[in-house]
């Protein structure tokens, strides 16, 4: 007599960014059956999702769930999911399938195309979505546009009122935490921080989607050869990360003028923007400094916040 309700349950998924949300998806699925088979897509079936571009390749998605699978001693099979059916219109031993609760429709679309076929329906097997501190749900969409990790931690929770850094925290940010550059990359997201940064920009012609800066350049005064007319204006002490800075960052307004000091605003941004994005601030003496926003750059930054 088997421990399970099925013998075989069928999944698919992108599996992008394997996260915990997909940890407890495949766990709900073994649950159910004796073995699971899990169609991961190929990416012309993920081109429709939000920053597709940045979706890891179908290799590396398929050696993640094989890594959870055989992790968790769960007995399943991998294979490259074609189309939204994989093999449910065919002689299948497949029994049920699992879905979450935000993909309970394909599940019903493959049951209508199994009758209009004379085929019987499979049970639908629903998973609840894994959600995180502030009751959203936990996606490789949200990891790759930056706002939360694999833990599906949320890296914005760090600002929900003003934040002040130790001395600790502040020397570690005053080193410089990335190359210096004599030109920006050629990324589809920019931001720039500083006053001489953002001159050379516009000076240059290079294309930014938001430049802080504050009337400053070493501690003095600084009167700016090209306009640096503002958005917004904001109040941010030195040391300090404000709310209002965080919040207008988010709404990603193209120019954040500071009243006060502006360097803290280029750590706030590796924390809010989305995988890939560029940010460059200025070393003194040195340049220009770029930061390509990684998940590992990400990490580094709120693990050193997070003390």
């Amino acid at each position: 007599m088997r421990s399970t309700p099925y013998s075989i349950v069928g999944l698919g998924g992108t599996f992008d960014h394997f996260h915990i949300g997909h940890e407890t998806f495949l766990q709900f699925a073994a649950s159910l059956g004796e073995e699971i088979r899990i169609g991961v897509t190929v990416p012309a079936l993920a081109q429709h999702k939000v920053l597709s571009q940045l979706i890891e390749p179908y290799e590396t998605r398929e050696k993640n769930v094989r890594a959870f699978l055989e992790k968790e001693n769960i007995h399943g099979t991998v294979f490259p999911l074609l189309d939204p059916f994989g093999p449910t219109l065919e002689n299948s031993d497949v029994e049920a399938m699992a879905v979450t609760e935000l993909t309970c429709s394909g599940g019903i679309h493959i049951n209508t195309q199994r009758s209009a076929l004379h085929l019987p329906a499979l049970p639908i097997e629903s998973c609840a979505v894994r959600k995180d501190a502030t009751g959203e749900y936990i996606s490789s969409t949200r990891i790759r546009e930056g706002k939360i990790n694999r833990r599906g931690d949320v890296y914005a929770q760090l600002f929900t009122t003003d934040f002040t850094l130790s001395a600790q925290q502040r020397k570690f940010f005053q080193e410089k935490q990335g190359p210096i550059v004599v030109a920006p990359s050629s990324v589809e997201k920019k931001y720039v921080v500083g006053d001489i940064v953002l001159e050379t920009f516009l000076e240059h012609h290079w294309p930014f989607d938001v430049g802080v800066y504050d009337l400053m350049n070493n501690r003095q005064h600084y009167h700016s050869k090209t306009s640096l007319d503002s958005d917004i204006r904001i109040e941010n002490p030195a040391g300090i990360i404000r709310r209002d800075l965080v919040s207008a960052l988010e709404k990603s307004l193209p120019r954040i003028c500071i009243i006060g000091e502006e360097d803290l605003a280029a750590v706030s941004l590796v924390l809010l923007a989305p995988l890939n994005a560029a940010i460059y601030y200025g070393q003194p003496d040195e340049g220009i400094v770029e930061l390509i926003v990684t998940e590992e750059l990400k990490e580094r930054f709120y693990s050193v916040l997070k003390k």
